[in-house]
C-alpha cells in the first residue's frame, strides 16, 4: 500500500471518528433541547444523505434503492455526501415525517450540521428553528455570564506553566544531587 493511500485511510478513520464524537456531544444537547415538531426544517432545508441511509428508508416504504435515487434524489459522488434529496422533503406530510422512525442523519441532527472534514458541528436554522433559536439564545446567555472568567483562566494557566516549571527544576535538581551522593 503507497503512502497516499495509507494517508487518506487514515484521514478517512479520523473523519469518521470525529463524526462520532460529534454525535454523542450532541446527543447530550438534545437531551436538554427536544425538537419543536414544526416541520420548518422539512420545509426550508435539503438534507443530504448516504447509501446506507436510502437503502433503510427505501425498505421503511417497500420499494428498491434504485427507484429511490431515481425519484427522490441528485447524486453528489462526494465520499461522505453521496445524494442530496432533489427537493425539500419528500417525506413530509402536512406536517408530519413519514420517515421519522428512520430518518437520515442530517434530519435526526438538525439543527445542526456536522462537517466531519473540519470535525466542526454548525447551528444553523436560527431563523427558523424554534430549538435552534432557543439554543443559540441560552449559548448567548450563558457566554455573557463567563466571559468575565476567561481573563482569570488564562492567568491561572500561565501560573500553571510556572509552578510545572519549578517543579521540573526542583526534580532535575534532586536527580542531579541523587546522582552526586550515589
Amino acid at each position: 500500500m503507497d503512502i497516499a493511500n495509507l494517508n487518506f485511510k487514515q484521514q478517512t478513520k479520523e473523519m469518521v471518528k470525529r463524526t462520532r464524537l460529534m454525535y454523542k456531544l450532541l446527543n447530550v444537547i438534545f437531551e436538554f433541547y427536544g425538537c419543536q415538531h414544526c416541520s420548518l426544517c422539512c420545509k426550508v432545508f435539503t438534507p443530504v444523505i448516504q447509501e446506507k441511509e436510502i437503502k433503510k428508508i427505501s425498505k421503511y416504504l417497500k420499494t428498491k434503492p434504485k427507484k429511490f435515487k431515481r425519484k427522490y434524489c441528485n447524486k453528489l459522488g462526494l465520499p461522505l455526501s453521496e445524494y442530496e434529496l432533489k427537493a425539500h422533503c419528500p417525506f413530509l406530510n402536512g406536517d408530519n415525517c413519514t420517515v421519522y422512525p428512520i430518518r437520515p442523519a442530517p434530519c435526526y441532527m438538525f439543527p445542526f450540521e456536522l462537517d466531519p472534514y473540519d470535525g466542526i458541528a454548525r447551528l444553523v436554522g436560527i431563523e427558523v428553528c424554534p430549538t435552534a433559536t432557543l439554543i443559540y439564545n441560552d449559548f448567548l446567555d450563558y457566554h455573557d455570564r463567563i466571559k468575565h472568567l476567561l481573563p482569570i483562566t488564562i492567568e491561572q494557566h500561565k501560573e500553571m506553566e510556572e509552578i510545572e516549571k519549578t517543579v521540573d527544576n526542583l526534580e532535575k535538581m534532586f536527580v542531579e544531587r541523587y546522582k552526586q551522593m550515589g
